[in-house]
């Protein structure tokens, strides 16, 4: 499965999140990738918004997981700062993809080995001939 979206704007991107979310179960894990201010942390907000979060969501960077509370519970999960396996294996995510919860993880892409075969990827490109013209890409290979 492969979908493409464009946005030209965070609130956009945020909308997009929204209608992701209504793609999503327990046990799912979204891999989000894109450079520095790509949106990644906007498009999370829209996903949880979309699972029934309304608080605040920002950027887990330097605590590396925040949890949140929906209809289906959160975890959100920077990969950003960790510069080992070991500090990832740290975490302690392995008890919690694949269960009950959805997990969305920034930066998924520095170490693929933590994702289940089974994950969505959120590809998200910044277009510098538009300001906040943004290629959203979403795919998931089943198993």
């Amino acid at each position: 499965m492969i979908k493409e979206f464009k946005s030209l704007s965070p609130a956009e991107t945020q909308d997009i999140g929204l209608q992701i979310a209504n793609l999503l179960q327990a046990g799912d894990t979204v891999a989000l990738i894109g450079e520095m201010g790509a949106g990644k942390t906007v498009m999370a907000k829209g996903i949880c918004q979309g699972l029934g979060y309304n608080g605040e969501v920002t950027s887990p960077s330097y605590i590396h997981v925040h949890q949140y509370a929906g209809v289906v519970d959160i975890l959100h999960v920077d990969f950003y700062l960790d510069e080992s396996e070991k500090s990832i294996f740290d975490l302690g995510l392995d008890e919690y993809i694949g269960g009950d919860y959805i997990t969305l993880i920034e930066w998924a892409d520095r170490f693929p080995q933590f994702l289940p075969e089974n994950c969505w990827w959120i590809k998200i490109t910044l277009s510098f001939n538009v300001r906040n013209n943004r290629k959203i890409i979403l795919s998931r290979h089943e198993n």
